[in-house]
C-alpha cells in the first residue's frame, strides 16, 4: 500500500477475490447435491409417515383401508389425494399427499409385507 494514500491495490484485491473463488469452489459440489438429498429424505419421512398411519388406521377401525372403495377413485383411476386424505381424518397422521404420489398395495409386492404403500416424487 502507497504511504498517504487510502485504499487497496491492485494485487490485494486480486488476492481476496482469488481468495473467495477458492471458498466456492469448495463448496459448490457439497451444496449441488444437497436438493435432491432433501427431496429424497422427506419422501422416506412420508413412506414412513404413511405406513404407520395405515397400520393405525387398522388398529382404529379393525380393518385396512380397501383399494377398491369407490371413494378413492375419481374418473375410474386411483385418487393417491382422496386415499391419503381419508386416512389422515381417521389417523390424524401428517400425510402431505399432494407432494407426492402414493402407491397402495394390499399384496405383498418387491419384499414388503401387504397393506403398505410406496411414495414417490412426482
Amino acid at each position: 500500500m502507497l504511504k498517504g494514500k487510502k485504499g487497496f491495490t491492485l494485487i490485494e484485491l486480486v488476492i481476496v477475490i482469488a481468495v473467495i473463488a477458492i471458498v466456492i469452489g469448495a463448496a459448490l459440489p457439497r451444496l449441488s447435491g444437497y436438493r435432491a438429498r432433501q427431496l429424497e429424505a422427506g419422501r422416506e419421512k412420508q413412506e414412513y409417515v404413511i405406513n404407520k398411519a395405515i397400520k393405525q388406521y387398522y388398529a382404529l377401525t379393525g380393518a385396512y383401508p380397501d383399494a377398491e372403495n369407490p371413494k378413492y377413485y375419481t374418473d375410474g383411476e386411483f385418487d393417491d389425494v382422496k386415499f391419503a386424505e381419508d386416512i389422515k381424518k381417521k389417523t390424524g397422521a401428517m400425510i402431505d399427499a399432494a407432494a407426492y404420489e402414493i402407491t397402495y398395495y394390499e399384496t405383498e409386492h418387491d419384499g414388503k409385507p401387504p397393506y403398505t404403500a410406496d411414495v414417490a416424487l412426482p
